[in-house]
């Protein structure tokens, strides 16, 4: 898989390599990118160490306070670890690769959250990590909005 795009590649390393060098961390909001600045970013290898994501309790908050500011049906958050291997800086509320903590709330109270943990085989890649995030992610979405739409929620 060849992810990201060369254009983000180098910036990407650059970034990440300034923010660790410097003990530093960052967090990103993206609509316009949709969300390829932080899959740029996390597609380095080591970039746990510097980027900051949040638990499933986290990601409800978010989500609830991203959908009243923007006004939508719908607001998703998601944050996990990519791996390959466990992050140096690791902290205890995440469970290590593969895993992603997935929020979705919705209008009427609706709020779904889950973990995915995805298994990680021999020579596994972050990106097909992040790909099996997306499909977690998207797939919950629609469960919500169907499971809504008939009354379900």
């Amino acid at each position: 898989m060849s992810f990201p795009p060369p254009s983000l590649q180098p910036l990407a390393k650059e970034l990440a390599e300034l923010l660790i060098s410097r003990k530093e961390t960052v967090s990103i909001v993206e609509t316009a990118c949709g969300g390829l600045i932080s899959a740029s970013l996390l597609s380095i290898p080591g970039t746990s160490a510097c980027f900051k994501g949040p638990t499933t309790a986290i990601c409800l908050k978010l989500a609830s306070r991203v959908r009243a500011s923007l006004q939508t049906t719908y607001a998703l958050a998601e944050s996990g670890t990519t791996g390959p291997s466990r992050p140096a800086k690791y902290r205890a509320e995440i469970k290590g690769p593969g895993y992603c903590a997935l929020a979705i709330v919705g209008p009427e109270g609706v709020e779904w959250e889950k973990e995915l943990e995805v298994e990680q085989e021999e020579g596994r890649e972050r990106g097909e990590n992040m790909v099996s995030f997306a499909e977690g992610a998207l797939k919950g979405l629609v469960e919500v909005v169907k499971a809504r739409g008939a009354g379900k929620l």
